[in-house]
């Protein structure tokens, strides 16, 4: 089900691309996971011991850089509330 994917999948992403990342509990024997969530919608999850560590960095990472951004992403084209009756 799962596509197995290159270890440096990280440098392939730009950091406005990245939406989200979150933690979770999987069988003990395969370790713990996190999902990688791109504004796209895609979903890359990642198993590793330190999963939860490493999720808890890149969350970290994120959360600075988002506050020292001056740029946005947007999901969906803005509609002034006057072109939106015109068409």
């Amino acid at each position: 089900m799962y596509k197995k994917i290159d270890q440096n999948i990280f440098n392939y992403f730009l950091f406005s691309a990245m939406f989200g990342v979150s933690f979770f509990r999987t069988d003990k024997l395969e370790g713990s996971s996190f999902t990688l969530t791109t504004v796209k919608g895609d979903e890359y999850v990642f198993t590793s011991a330190n999963a939860e560590d490493i999720q808890e960095l890149v969350q970290f990472f994120l959360d600075g850089l988002r506050r020292r951004s001056k740029f946005v992403v947007a999901l969906m084209d803005y509609q002034s509330p006057g072109e939106m009756g015109g068409r």
